[in-house]
């Protein structure tokens, strides 16, 4: 899963895997700033003297029931390195993006970062997010929503959105020859998402009239790692 400032998203093909992007606040009361590109510059203060900066970033899976203790040597988090060479940004702009494997069915992923104070390591977190997962029932659908299509001229001009994109792979158009009893995809190819690692986003495609032949009302196929899910039906 990659966090950006504006959403969190996840899940750009790897499928058992997320990808971690986070701005780790220079020891600031939570996690402020989950994005992929910092540009926030870092502050220090002068607490007697003793620096204030960046601290590490540290992973837990545990039961979803289970609210994170947030002490490092009674919480059971695992410390993330973040390789220098692949995020040569991160000791000047604290920029990095790394992997993080998904957790087993039925749990809860967090991460959390601790801050330095005089060289020192805090030695409790100084916040954590959960991260949701491909089929983590309480993460938004990748269902097709507020599906509308309309004819004019040569083509069938169909607009949707998705509230989240976790484990989407794209989408078909189905056209409803025959009340249900025979769908055909009118896509010439898979349609693909726009959800930036996992985030929902709008759709608006053309389709050609002759595709659909004939049919007047159409479905969005929402295709998935797992399966497939089907839109409310459209008309036009």
């Amino acid at each position: 899963m990659l966090w950006s400032r504006k959403q969190p998203v996840q899940d750009r093909d790897l499928h058992d895997q997320a990808v971690v992007g986070l701005a780790l606040h220079d020891a600031a009361p939570a996690i402020q700033h989950l994005v992929g590109d910092r540009d926030i510059t870092p502050h220090r203060q002068a607490m007697h003297e003793l620096a204030v900066d960046r601290g590490k970033l540290y992973r837990l899976v545990t039961n979803c029931k289970t609210a994170p203790d947030p002490v490092l040597s009674t919480g059971g988090w695992t410390n993330i390195p973040i390789d220098p060479v692949a995020n040569p940004n991160f000791a000047s702009a604290g920029d990095f993006c790394v992997p993080v494997p998904a957790p087993p069915s039925g749990m809860c992923q967090y991460i959390g970062a601790t801050g330095m104070v005089g060289g020192t390591e805090t030695l409790a977190l100084n916040g954590n997010l959960q991260l949701g997962a491909a089929g983590d029932p309480n993460a938004p659908s990748p269902r097709a929503v507020q599906v509308s299509a309309n004819a004019g001229g040569n083509s069938v001009s169909i607009s949707f959105r998705t509230e989240g994109e976790l484990g989407l792979v794209g989408f078909n158009v189905l056209a409803d020859a025959q009340g249900g009893k025979n769908r055909i995809k009118v896509n010439s190819a898979l349609i693909d998402k726009k959800g930036v690692e996992g985030g929902g986003a709008s759709y608006s495609v053309q389709i050609p009239k002759g595709n659909f032949k004939g049919a007047k009302v159409l479905y969005i196929e929402s295709v998935l790692t797992s399966g497939t899910l089907l839109s409310d039906p459209a008309s036009f």
